[in-house]
């Protein structure tokens, strides 16, 4: 029974799309994250960037000398929304359709293994609709029996230019064909013939919504050797601009391209355009190229003024235009060697294609960039003839000319107009480039660096004389592979400047988990745990520290016994010897509840300095809230039954009594709201009180509040909208207007009322199902009876974002501690165009570490507030107090996260903004004990996941890593691309000299140039030492040619037979592959750092690489680990698993070894007890012991695992799981006496298995038993066997082992993986009652009509992830953590309680086990 869900969710970018989706007029950019779907919006901001920064990244990396920074114009991308789906999306297109909710145009989305959903922008629910979702999964569609599945093979989806129809190329050679509804078009019949399953193929729509015509019509499914018999193995399609009809072109051959049979099958493959007939359901060949390069694979659809298609191949790139004519450019010498057909020779370019990505950049001249792997930037442009094209040449863009990031981890690219891109990355960040083209002598300046939004696009207007002239003489082209000009030394003409980037922790080659002392974790609860990284490619490979919590860094402090509650600020004084740099904050107020004081304090280098002077007076009461008005000259202090304002000198201003009588009423301020001038009141009697700050500072009560009596007010707050998004106006404004201060009241018994202070009579707003936190909140909203209302708190309206976006939100606080998130917006009902208020609840879920309990009291936990602060480290923030302080921090990309606060003294009973010269834009947070301290953000760090996230760039492609605790380094495994030279040794005589060589493949010759200069690239390993702290590389150790690591690991090793003393030392395990026909070899390296002089100035060069043993296998070395209690390693070894102990003359000695299968993708061990787990890259998984006792027969349980050294030491197979999966990794998951494996294929499947030898169907233990299958959107890389502290009361529940048992092996466990597209997730298995309640919740998520949790793109959740299992040994499936973290947010009453309590054990890894 276990439980999975992602800690992260993807960060790599799996196709990108730009369109005007939520209406006709705004530019918006969709991105495709795997399983998430993202909608942006760009904004225009004013950056100052220097020289050599180039954007404006917060992450640290080495760069020039700054100089005077420059301000220019920057467009960053805004999210409008955020969507988890139950797939896998692979591709996205635009759809004009009619009559959209929203006026601008739909979604295509392409998903795994044939799947398409079309949706729309629905502006009155901010969110997406579902129009229609088109399945072509059905066993009739495969085709015949050996055909492959169709996960085996990558569907591609096409639309027409002119949205008349789309296709989706799936299997070996289907093509489904939706066509969309156009204004002239007749709907068939109902009888037409429906190929593939669909949903809402009628006039219902998903969402419930009854249009008057569909906006598509019944799809058909075409077989692509029905449509023409040459079309046995498609290769790419994609449909045409400029044409009647709609009009695809396909690339495809008669046989499969191969380059190992290159000299049979050199030029087999052919294009063709065909034209469709959507009502007879028929097409027809227009014309067709054949004898094309092997090497092509995409078909690029080229608009006007080029129009026709471009071929991209890996050595050329090939024109045709609508009338069959071809011109090519080959970019390197390889493509005359395995090509025929004529191109234009251009081979000094050296280019390698593979992998590039080429996008217009919507120029008069069809000019288009093209990015290559190696981050290499390169114009293409096309000559003229008339109106034909008449060649294709290559120009560089020089790396001056590219400022801010280098181009390399890129996967996709979207033109976001006005001379800007998105590229989006598969393995570094993803960019937002604005590029530039000069005219003549003009000054530089990026496109993107121009005006605001408003502004006219002044890029759009490039030179003339860069246009051909449409009568011109131009010389054409030489003949057939005739040498065009080398233009790699002309002026480019462009510019490229990056704008912004989305983190990308892609690729997660390796991850490694330390608690927050950089131990091996043991025992640590998952907040508290640091887990590190490698992610990256090329300069932006880095080693990444991800931490759950906050962990700021501290400043000065302050020792205030009994205080709870601080406020500081920046006084103004006329004085010009008062020291108010940048504002930094002078002055503190401390109060005390338990004395029944307030201190004023001045702050002066960081000390605390009592008030003696002025008027200010202690035991006036504790202080209820505090801050300054007329820009920072007074100070308004709110006690219990008066307000007081005080000068800058702390001189008594004025004295405001709240009652005739103080002393025979009740009722005190319990709360008050600040939005200078008025402040909002709320009394214990549940009544409200607004006063405002005249002109003079005086304080005067507002008439005219009858309104107000008679109601119970539970909470309020202030807020001024000054850029008017709410747009509520009163009916009658007063003469005395309040600007638009906006106040929002929760009334008891009632819902939210929003009034404006211009006119309190009548409230501009009411929305009473607030009390329901309903995922929509409008006026019109109801709750459904049966539904119980929550108890609401405290409300807070404040701003939320960064430097480049903020925008209010309407947080509530509940009687249970949940804490909701709304968003406001306008929308239009249907039927009415006039636009109202509506909120929209944030799927941001809050699940605190510690849940308060019935016994806890609020002395212990601490008081539990919300409280704004504006500018903590350039985040307008909501601060969250009591036992698990948090912070909601929002960026401009990214929705808000709630970010626990790592301290050691807790409660946290109060925090405020706090700003000094050691502490600039930081906080304060005072603990239960009276302790003040002042801390900020770390800087550079990245909170945009949920997670503090710091970068420390390595300078080079970290693939593995690890780290030495005794040193405090890390250790990397950096790969570098190198050229390939063929050997010239015995087996392979003459080879390095280039020219015909016999070949092994059928006898044909092998030609190469002898001056052959484009050589394979190889990659070679380097060793590297990196100080975390100055993020400096100390030392390396270089590997041999074409060697690369596979493994480091810190192990403790035995270091002497005699002594037998152990020392943690580095293993490093590596490969060197000498080619194809030669076996691989590897070597073991154990490598000690030992202390050394360090280098002057450069106190971090103090420790240096030691070689201790170097030992040469046959065969590479896949993987090492520790082994049983020796101090021995173990390592997969080509087809072995060999046992090594170290000696003192430095060699490793062979202890004891088993024979494999295949390739060993990973060994893991579990610690102390001998276990080990074997992965095979094709043959499973195999559970193997390592000195085993003669005793230990029969059912092994994990007590047993305590094996007894013997000599000599064997390794023995205990179980197998089924053969046939393919292990990319794998972990121990115990549970109690139970021993689980989880283990990742790369099919995407987790799957859980069991070693049992008593069940009767493991084959007395050889067998492992298959408990249950999990589908995963992409398969992990790497695990990790995290131990979680058990509850207060695990140890009790926990099922009773023998005395000797090793309590590292009984104690809770989850496993942690990290995907390949930057997810993190856990996996962990629960107790039977926990997992009873939450499979019952999670069954009634999966059902739509429930309406917990939106189903979004119209799929299902159940069957995307599907279990499958052998449940007669009693194997549960494994619940779905993100669909219970989405769907539990709308669970009300005590169910919904409960519900999230259980829901945040899980997420947080503290699991009650009770």
């Amino acid at each position: 029974m276990q439980c999975y869900a992602d800690l992260t969710l993807p960060t790599a970018v799996t196709a990108s799309l730009s369109l005007p989706f939520l209406s006709s007029s705004t530019n918006n950019l969709v991105v495709a994250k795997t399983s998430i779907l993202q909608i942006f919006s760009f904004k225009s901001v004013i950056t100052e960037v220097r020289e050599g920064d180039g954007d404006d990244s917060t992450l640290p990396r080495p760069t020039p000398q700054r100089q005077r920074p420059e301000r220019i114009h920057t467009t960053k991308p805004v999210l409008i929304g955020q969507y988890e789906v139950s797939g896998t999306i692979t591709a996205l297109g635009r759809v004009k359709i009619k009559e959209s909710l929203s006026g601008g145009e739909a979604l295509l989305i392409a998903l795994k293994d044939a799947k398409l959903s079309l949706v729309q922008w629905d502006p009155e629910k901010f969110t997406l609709s579902t129009i229609s979702i088109h399945l072509y999964e059905g066993d009739d569609l495969r085709g015949a029996p050996w055909s492959p599945e169709l996960s085996h093979v990558r569907s591609q989806l096409a639309v027409d230019p002119q949205s008349r129809c789309a296709a989706l190329k799936f299997g070996a050679r289907n093509l489904a064909i939706v066509p969309f509804s156009q204004d002239d078009d007749t709907f068939m019949n109902d009888e037409d013939d429906m190929n593939g399953d669909e949903l809402s193929k009628t006039e219902k729509l998903t969402n419930g919504d009854t249009p008057k015509q569909s906006v598509f019509r019944p799809s058909f499914v075409l077989s692509l050797v029905m449509l023409d018999p040459t079309l046995l193995h498609p290769i790419h399609l994609a449909f045409l601009h400029e044409y009647r009809d709609p009009t695809f072109g396909i690339l495809s051959s008669v046989m499969a391209p191969s380059s190992a049979l290159l000299e049979q099958r050199r030029d087999i493959v052919s294009y063709t355009i065909y034209t469709m007939d959507l009502e007879q359901k028929a097409s027809t060949a227009l014309l067709s190229v054949s004898d094309l390069p092997y090497d092509l694979h995409t078909v690029m659809p080229l608009a006007a003024p080029i129009e026709g298609a471009l071929l991209i191949g890996f050595n050329e790139l090939i024109h045709v235009d609508q009338s069959g004519r071809s011109n090519g450019l080959a970019v390197n010498e390889f493509a005359k060697i395995c090509s025929s057909f004529t191109l234009a020779q251009q081979p000094d370019l050296q280019l390698r294609l593979e992998g590039c990505i080429i996008e217009s950049l919507n120029t008069g001249s069809g000019d288009m960039l093209v990015i290559l792997p190696s981050g290499e930037v390169w114009i293409l442009q096309f000559k003229k003839d008339g109106r034909s094209i008449s060649g294709l040449t290559l120009a560089p863009v020089s790396s001056e000319s590219i400022i801010g990031a280098s181009m390399t981890g890129l996967c996709c690219a979207s033109s976001i107009g006005r001379g800007r891109l998105f590229l989006g990355g598969a393995c570094n960040d993803s960019l937002v480039v604005g590029w530039n083209k000069r005219a003549g002598k003009a000054k530089d300046q990026s496109a993107g660096d121009l005006g605001g939004e408003g502004e006219a696009d002044e890029f759009d207007e490039l030179d003339d004389a860069d246009d051909d002239d449409l009568y011109g003489e131009i010389k054409p082209e030489a003949a057939s592979n005739a040498v065009v000009e080398d233009i790699s030394s002309h002026q480019d003409g462009y510019s490229f400047r990056v704008h912004d980037r989305l983190l990308n922790l892609a690729t997660l080659d390796d991850m490694k988990i330390m608690d927050t002392e950089g131990d091996s974790a043991n025992a640590t609860p998952l907040n508290d745990v640091r887990i590190v990284l490698s992610k990256g490619t090329g300069t932006e490979a880095s080693v990444c520290e991800m931490t759950r919590k906050i962990r700021p860094t501290m400043g000065e402090g302050f020792e205030l016994p009994d205080v709870d509650q601080v406020w500081s600020f920046a006084m103004s004084s006329s004085d010009a010897t008062s020291a108010l740099a940048g504002g930094a904050h002078n002055i503190l107020l401390a109060s005390s509840s338990r004395s029944e004081t307030t201190q004023a304090h001045r702050i002066v280098d960081g000390k605390l300095v009592n008030v003696s002077e002025g008027d200010f007076e202690p035991e006036a009461g504790p202080t209820v809230a505090a801050t300054t008005i007329l820009e920072g000259t007074r100070i308004v202090q709110v006690l219990g039954k008066e307000v007081r304002s005080y000068e800058n000198d702390l001189g008594l201003a004025q004295i405001f009594p709240l009652f005739e009588d103080a002393d025979d009423v009740d009722a005190t301020v319990v709360e008050a709201s600040f939005s200078e001038p008025y402040i909002l009141l709320v009394l214990s009697d549940q009544s409200v009180r607004l006063l405002k700050a005249e002109d003079t500072g005086d304080l005067e009560e507002i008439e005219g509040m009858d309104y107000f009596k008679g109601h119970h007010w539970i909470s309020g707050s202030l807020y001024d909208d000054a850029n008017d998004l709410f747009r509520l106006e009163p009916e009658e404004e007063n003469d005395d207007e309040g600007g638009n201060v906006l106040m929002f009241l929760i009334e008891e018994g009632s819902g939210l009322k929003i009034f404006h202070l211009s006119n309190l009579s009548n409230p501009v707003y009411v929305a009473d199902g607030i009390v329901f936190f309903p995922p929509f909140l409008s006026p019109e909203f109801t709750g459904r009876r049966g539904v119980p209302k929550e108890e609401i708190e405290e409300i807070v309206v404040a701003e939320l974002g960064d430097t480049v976006s903020k925008s209010p939100y309407l947080i509530l606080r509940a009687a249970s501690d949940e804490i909701v998130l709304y968003h406001p917006y306008q929308a239009s009902t249907r039927g009415n165009s006039k636009k109202a208020l509506r909120f929209l609840k944030t799927p941001s879920s809050h699940f605190p570490e510690i849940a308060p309990s019935e016994d806890d009291d609020e002395d212990v936990q601490g008081p539990k507030k919300l409280v704004s602060m504006p500018d903590v480290g350039g985040y307008s923030c909501i601060a969250i107090t009591g036992k698990a302080p948090t912070l909601i921090i929002k960026t401009s990309s990214a929705l808000p996260y709630f970010i626990p606060l790592a301290t050691d003294d807790l409660p946290v009973s109060a925090m405020c903004s706090y700003h000094s010269r050691l502490v600039p834009k930081g906080f304060l947070q005072v603990s239960q004990s009276g302790s003040v301290k002042s801390a900020k953000l770390p800087a550079h760090n990245d909170y945009s996941t949920g997670w503090e996230i710091k970068k420390i760039f390595a300078e080079g492609d970290v693939e593995r890593f690890s780290f030495h605790k005794p040193t405090n380094r890390y250790i990397l495994g950096c790969t570098e691309t190198v050229p390939f030279q063929l050997p010239d040794d015995d087996q392979h005589p003459g080879w390095g000299a280039g020219g015909k060589q016999a070949s092994p493949f059928n006898g044909f010759p092998l030609t190469l140039p002898q001056d052959m200069t484009l050589l394979p690239l190889l990659p070679q390993s380097v060793l590297k030492l990196l100080d975390p702290v100055t993020r400096h590389v100390t030392d390396t150790y270089s590997m041999l040619p074409y060697e690369i690591i596979t493994s480091i690991e810190v192990l403790d090793l035995e270091t002497s037979e005699i002594t037998s003393h152990r020392k943690p030392l580095i293993a490093v395990g590596t490969a060197i592959v000498r080619g194809e026909d030669l076996p691989s070899i590897g070597q073991i390296y154990v490598f000690d750092i030992i202390p050394v002089v360090p280098e002057p100035d450069q106190p971090e060069t103090s420790y240096r690489f030691k070689l201790i043993a170097k030992e040469e296998i046959k065969g590479a070395v896949t993987s090492l680990t520790h082994i049983g209690t020796e101090g021995f390693l173990v390592a997969a070894q080509g087809q072995k698993l060999m046992v090594r102990g170290l000696k003192e003359d430095g060699t490793l000695l062979p202890v004891s070894f088993m024979d494999l299968q295949c390739f060993v993708s990973e060994v893991k061990e579990l610690p102390g007890t001998g276990l080990g787990l074997v992965g095979d890259a094709a043959k499973g998984a195999w559970l193997v012991a390592y000195t085993v006792s003669d005793q230990a027969e029969g059912r092994l349980l994990i007590s047993d695992f305590k094996f007894l050294q013997e000599d000599p030491y064997t390794l023995r197979l205990l179980s197998k799981s089924p053969p046939r999966l393919q292990v990319s990794t794998l972990s121990f998951l115990p549970c109690g006496s139970e021993l689980y494996a989880v283990v990742a294929d790369s099919a995407n499947k987790l799957y859980v298995f069991q070693y049992d030898p008593e069940h009767p169907k493991s084959l007395s233990g050889s067998r492992l038993l298959q408990q249950s299958t999990f589908s995963i959107s992409t398969s992990p890389h790497s695990s990790y066997l995290l131990r979680l502290p058990p509850s207060s009361s695990s140890s009790e529940s926990l099922e009773t082992v023998e005395d000797d048992v090793n309590t590292a092996a009984t104690q809770p466990h989850a496993v942690l993986f990290a995907s390949p597209t930057g997810c993190l997730s856990i996996i962990q298995p629960l107790p039977q009652q926990t997992y009873l309640s939450l499979l019952s919740l999670q069954t009634t998520f999966q059902n739509p009509s429930a309406g917990s949790t939106n189903h979004y793109l119209g799929l299902n959740p159940k069957e995307f992830r599907r279990a499958e299992g052998d449940f007669s040994v009693g194997g549960r499936v494994i619940l779905d953590g993100n669909l219970l973290r989405r769907g539990v947010v709308g669970v009300r009453g005590s169910q919904g309680v409960d519900a999230r309590r259980l829901v945040g054990e899980v997420m947080n890894g503290r699991v009650d086990w009770d």
